[in-house]
Parts: structure tokens; C-alpha cells; sequence
């Protein structure tokens, strides 16, 4: 019986062994495999990391493209931008202040000269005193005109007592411009519209009111200075001219205190 034990104890002892090697065999196979594995997945990371680095770099050495310079803008293919105008900066404009112009007179009405006239008369009449004569030199044919109109507003107003110098004053005042290159611009105006020939001026001598003595006593030398000797005698016939023009638009002269509108 003890005999018996034993073979059975060596038999499964003996059949043990044979396990022990097989066990040792599979840990030794997992171990394997799992480094396999490891090993297999490294490979997997490892080759993604250097293309997802090698594509970074591939990325990084492109420059990317201007919408303007290449013509194109981006996420928009094939379609051209237009290029922006370049800014052009106006420059200031500096306004200069233009020079100040004496104004002209401006020629008036009919009525406006008949005024004038009787406001002649009037100061002659109240103010005499102040009154003084200087020689007018004037073209023949405008001084004749002068005495024809006188006679012709003595009958119509029955005033016997105006005299030339009245209308020579209100000419004065009325008609004459202010500055020297309006006078000169009368003169050339006139002497155009007679062809530039007059015949020789005379001289007179009237009555006027200080404003106009103390004008014309100057004009001579201001004309000779602007322009050439002579002039004046244009001026004062030009001035007198226009003035009987005015006068005669409007027709005899009435009574004072009736002038006509």
C-alpha cells in the first residue's frame, strides 16, 4: 500500500514539471508579445509626431498670400480684388482777400439828374459864399449843347435864374467817377464812341460848390500823372455830356417843386 503512495506521488510530481515549463513558456510569450505591441505602438506615435512636425515645418515655410498683391483673397479663389486707389491729399487752398475797389458811381436816372440839378440850385442859392469859380475847358460842340439846354429848362421851369455853372456841379457830383481809372475809362469810352476826334477844347469859367472845386482843381495833375497831358478836357466834356443825356431822357426841366418822377 505504501508502495502504491509513493508511485502515485512520483507520478504526479512527474507530471508537474511538464506544467511549470509550459506556464514559464506563456508568461514568456505575453511578455513578448506585449513588447511587441508597446514596441509596434511606439512606431505608430513616433512616425505621427515627425509627420505632424514635418508638416509644421512644411507650414511654417510658407508665406502666406497677400489678397492684394496676389490678386486674390482668402477662402475666395479665382476672384480678383480691385487694387485701392492711392489717397491723394488736396492741397489747402489759401484764398487771398482781393483789394478793396473804390466804388463808382453808378449812373442814375432822369429823375435822379433833375434832382441833382435843383439840389445845385439850392446850395448855390443858401450858400454863395461858398461857391467858387474854376476854369472847365470844353469841347465846343458839348458847350453849345450846355447853353441850348439851359435856355430850353428856363422856359419850362420859368427859373430864370439858373445858370451853367448849376449844371456843371450836378454833372460833377452825379457823373464824375471817383478814382483816376475810372476817369480814364470815361475818357477812353467817350473818345470811342466819337472816333477819338474832337475838335479843340475851350476854356470857361463857372460857378461850383467847394466839393467840386477842390476835385477839379486837382484832376489836371492827376491825369497828366496817370495817363498824358490833355486828358482833362475829355473828362470834364464826357462828364457833362452824360449828364445832358440823362437830363434830356427825362425831358424839360418843370417848375421847383415839381420835378418830375
Amino acid at each position: 500500500m505504501a508502495t502504491s503512495d509513493k508511485s502515485n506521488s512520483r507520478s504526479r510530481g512527474e507530471g508537474r514539471r511538464p506544467n511549470r515549463r509550459s506556464n514559464s513558456t506563456a508568461a514568456q510569450s505575453d511578455v513578448l508579445r506585449a513588447s511587441m505591441q508597446d514596441a509596434i505602438r511606439g512606431s505608430h506615435i513616433n512616425a505621427g509626431q515627425d509627420s505632424t512636425a514635418a508638416l509644421l515645418q512644411q507650414l511654417a515655410q510658407t508665406q502666406p498670400l497677400d489678397p492684394v498683391q496676389d490678386g486674390t483673397a482668402t477662402g475666395t479663389a479665382n476672384i480678383p480684388l480691385a487694387r485701392p486707389e492711392p489717397v491723394v491729399q488736396a492741397e489747402p487752398t489759401v484764398v487771398q482777400p482781393e483789394p478793396a475797389v473804390q466804388a463808382e458811381p453808378q449812373e442814375e436816372g432822369p429823375a435822379q439828374a433833375q434832382r441833382s440839378l435843383q439840389a445845385s440850385f439850392v446850395d448855390n442859392r443858401l450858400n454863395s459864399n461858398t461857391w467858387q469859380s474854376w476854369g472847365f475847358r470844353l469841347v465846343p460842340d458839348v458847350k453849345e449843347r450846355l447853353a441850348k439846354r439851359l435856355e430850353a429848362d428856363k422856359r419850362s421851369s420859368g427859373n430864370r435864374r439858373l445858370a451853367q455853372g448849376h449844371y456843371v456841379n450836378a454833372a460833377m457830383l452825379t457823373v464824375c467817377p471817383k478814382s483816376v481809372k475810372g476817369q480814364l475809362a470815361l475818357i477812353r469810352g467817350w473818345l470811342t464812341e466819337r472816333d477819338a476826334y474832337t475838335e479843340q477844347g475851350r476854356p470857361s469859367n463857372y460857378l461850383v460848390s467847394k466839393p467840386v472845386w477842390d476835385t477839379s482843381s486837382t484832376l489836371d495833375m492827376e491825369l497828366t500823372a496817370a495817363s498824358k497831358r490833355g486828358q482833362v478836357v475829355y473828362l470834364f466834356s464826357a462828364v457833362l455830356e452824360r449828364f445832358l443825356d440823362m437830363l434830356d431822357e427825362g425831358g424839360t426841366l418843370p417848375p421847383p417843386g415839381r420835378r418830375n418822377s
